[in-house]
C-alpha cells in the first residue's frame, strides 16, 4: 500500500510540474504580446549604476516577430524572438535573457549583469 501511494505521489507531482510550466510559459507569452514596452532604466551591476540608454520600446509579436523601435531618430530593428519551454528564458535575435519579472505593468530581463526594467505603455 505504501509503495502505491509513492507511485500516485510521483505521478501527480510529475503532472503538476509539466502543467506548471505550459502556464507560466502561455502567461509569459500573453503578457509579452498583450502590452508594449518601454525601457524605464538599465542597470549595470557590476558598475553599481543606472546606465545611459536611448529612449526605445520593444514590441513582441505573436507570430514569433520583434521590433525595437527607438523613439528619438525612430531607428528600428526587426528580429525573431522565442521564450524556453518554462517560459523563464527570452531569446531576442541571438541574445537570451532571464525574465525577471513580468506582470501587467513590469517587465524586466537581465543579461549576465545588465538587468532592463520596462513599464507597459498603450497599444496604438
Amino acid at each position: 500500500m505504501k509503495n502505491l501511494l509513492k507511485y500516485i505521489f510521483v505521478i501527480l507531482s510529475i503532472l503538476f510540474l509539466s502543467c506548471s510550466q505550459d502556464y507560466n510559459k502561455s502567461k509569459t507569452e500573453r503578457l509579452l504580446i498583450k502590452y508594449n514596452w518601454r525601457l524605464i532604466n538599465f542597470v549595470d551591476y557590476d558598475a553599481n549604476i543606472s546606465a545611459e540608454f536611448r529612449p526605445v520600446d520593444f514590441y513582441f509579436f505573436s507570430d514569433g516577430t520583434f521590433m525595437k523601435i527607438y523613439t528619438a531618430g525612430n531607428d528600428t530593428i526587426k528580429a525573431s524572438w522565442l521564450l524556453s519551454p518554462d517560459g523563464e528564458l527570452l531569446t531576442i535575435g541571438s541574445n537570451t535573457f532571464r525574465i525577471t519579472t513580468i506582470t501587467s505593468n513590469v517587465l524586466s530581463l537581465r543579461y549576465g549583469n545588465l538587468e532592463m526594467f520596462f513599464k507597459t505603455i498603450p497599444k496604438e
